[in-house]
């Protein structure tokens, strides 16, 4: 299996710019919002949608500075819905380090998610007359209104598979699909190419956030707090399949488990119905599906690292 960074490899330097952008929008003289800074940098993740975003630009054209400033911003505007997510969700550990909410207080969390927006828009607007900036607002939109609609749906087992989709589109998915679309953009991608991407990136965004969902009820350690949908009463993926596969008493039982947010019967409930193997189907597909998007785009070394970005999705522990 491809390790992330051999995946990257084709825009490696391009990430390493991408980066000293991001470091420059989070170097502050204040000295109590230069520690958070520092805290955040040191805890940052796999930057899986910048590599989306500037494989992207790569395999359509030629990455020119505006696909940096994209990448860029892209990791910031996921930063801050990070930060926000862990005060919704009152979670303790994030990347194996305590959460910015646990350690500094909601106030404090809060209002810092709310300046890594505003340094993201802040690059965006170095570029305003190209379409990005007004793309980017669309999807933050998105995100903002996929997470508030599930947040008014917790604890609602009436909802369907296909509502469970559309929320995901809008609050993981559309961050990469936009992406990829705006990337090619930039790249002088035509415009058949960058339609090919953005429905590459909303399929592999879904397919994410379903693996997501997955590993939030396995036992696998991720360095993050486990368990958090089923306490906090949110609606998933394994979840429904498993409500759907279930009837009278034994789904009576998991239903009861989930409302009362008790982890240990909720999970063996879901595994039981072999919800988490067929989510994990669900996900295959939606890669292949990806997968097939690209055929359209000439064969090239940042398009083959979008293929094995795909498998290494589904692999990934």
């Amino acid at each position: 299996m491809d390790t992330l960074s051999e995946i990257a490899q084709p825009v490696e330097n391009e990430l390493r710019a991408v980066e000293e952008i991001t470091l420059s929008c989070l170097s502050s003289a204040e000295e109590k919002l230069g520690e958070l800074e520092r805290y955040t940098l040191e805890s940052k993740g796999k930057r899986i949608r910048p590599i989306v975003a500037l494989l992207s630009g790569a395999v359509a054209g030629q990455l020119r500075e505006a696909n940096l400033y994209l990448a860029a911003a892209s990791e910031l505007i996921h930063m801050a819905t990070m930060v926000h997510d862990d005060v919704i969700d009152e979670a303790a550990v994030r990347r194996g380090k305590a959460t910015i909410n646990a350690s500094w207080g909601n106030p404090v969390a809060v209002l810092f998610g709310d300046y890594l927006l505003s340094q993201a828009f802040g690059i965006l607007c170095r570029f305003e007359d190209n379409g990005i900036l007004p793309g980017m607002i669309q999807m933050t939109r998105e995100v903002c209104e996929g997470e508030i609609y599930q947040l008014r749906r917790r604890y609602d087992i009436s909802m369907t598979e296909e509502e469970y989709r559309g929320t995901v589109s809008m609050k993981t998915a559309s961050l990469f699909s936009t992406c990829c679309r705006l990337s090619a953009g930039l790249a002088g991608a035509s415009r058949p190419a960058q339609e090919s991407l953005s429905t590459f990136g909303r399929r592999f965004g879904t397919a994410y956030q379903i693996v997501d969902d997955c590993l939030d009820i396995s036992e696998e350690e991720r360095g993050k707090d486990r368990f958090k949908d089923i306490e906090g009463g949110r609606i998933t993926l394994p979840l429904i399949k498993a409500l759907a596969a279930l009837s009278g008493e034994e789904r009576e039982r998991l239903a009861l488990a989930f409302r009362e947010g008790d982890v240990k019967r909720s999970r063996r409930e879901i595994t039981a119905a072999g919800a988490i193997a067929a989510c994990r189907r669900d996900a295959g597909m939606l890669l292949d599906q990806a997968r097939g998007d690209l055929s359209p785009l000439p064969d090239s070394l940042p398009r083959d690292a979008l293929i094995r970005l795909t498998r290494f999705l589904l692999g990934a522990p």
